[in-house]
């Protein structure tokens, strides 16, 4: 045990040069990412319902893994006295690692087909939007910077994955199925952050109604609106507005997925070969 603890302390490593947003570091990861992830799910785009189970769960699996060390690294080596409650893994870029297993355990129905519109519109919001607002990715030690960029690049991955495999986003209609997904991630976030209240910066999906949104904009809408209501009234305002923003951007990329989807399925690549 000793030999493990000592291995995930000598991983912390400060950068001294800390990359910036939209600097050299930031856009040649996005590039290169975006360019690697869309010709392998091109690629993949005919794979049997089997390999894409294995591939959900091998990815899940990865994800669930490097969390686990992720955890071990900010308690034994980052971290202060005791656990930080902070890191909990159930924001909106924790839950696809759950559900990529629980996927990759699935054969194709209705229940798999609605978590497959999740991650393929919601889940990967969380994962681009790190990339928009990178603040909390781009940090000043190795792991946690790796770790970072590549965890929202496999939750872009999976989204992708989907899409092109034809697994969700078949009908604009469906979408309320992925909603159904998003409103049970609600609630369990919400039973969450009510029953460990009292632990410090504990704020799941960032809609706790004891603790204000880090997140930038929203950060503003609780000062704004605790200002005119009150700390509690004006907390649940902001989180509503912060569920539905979610939902609507969740249906942005889920309608353009399904675009995507119709142009995949319609034989353009097969007319560009020709041409």
């Amino acid at each position: 045990m000793n030999f493990i603890i000592n291995f995930i302390k000598s991983t912390y490593v400060e950068i001294e040069n800390v990359p910036q947003p939209y600097g050299v570091f930031h856009l040649t990861f996005i590039f290169l990412s975006l360019l690697i992830m869309v010709t392998i799910c091109y690629l993949s785009r005919k794979s049997s319902d089997k390999t894409f189970r294995i591939v959900m769960f091998c990815t899940g699996l990865f994800l669930i893994l490097s969390e686990i060390y992720k955890q071990l690294y900010y308690y034994y080596a980052a971290g202060g006295e005791g656990y930080d409650w902070y890191i909990f893994p159930f924001q909106l870029c924790s839950v696809p690692m759950y559900l990529s297993v629980i996927v990759g355990c699935m054969k194709k129905n209705k229940i798999r087909d609605s978590i497959c519109g999740y991650l393929a519109s919601i889940g990967f919001l969380g994962g681009i939007m790190a990339y928009v607002e990178p603040s909390g990715i781009l940090n000043g030690q190795y792991f946690t910077l790796i770790h970072s960029c590549v965890w929202h690049a496999l939750l872009i991955f999976i989204a992708l994955y989907i899409l092109f495999t034809n697994n969700a986003c078949k009908n604009l209609g469906d979408y309320k199925y992925a909603l159904i997904i998003f409103g049970g991630v609600v609630l369990a976030a919400t039973a969450l952050n009510l029953i460990f209240r009292d632990k410090p910066n504990f704020n799941m999906l960032y809609i706790s109604p004891f603790h204000n949104s880090p997140l930038a904009v929203f950060s503003s809408f609780d000062t704004f609106f605790e200002g005119i209501l009150g700390q509690y009234p004006g907390r649940i305002v902001s989180i509503l507005i912060y569920i539905f923003a979610v939902a609507s951007g969740g249906f942005i990329i889920y309608a353009a997925d399904c675009f995507v989807n119709k142009k995949l399925r319609s034989g353009i690549p097969a007319r560009i070969k020709k041409a």
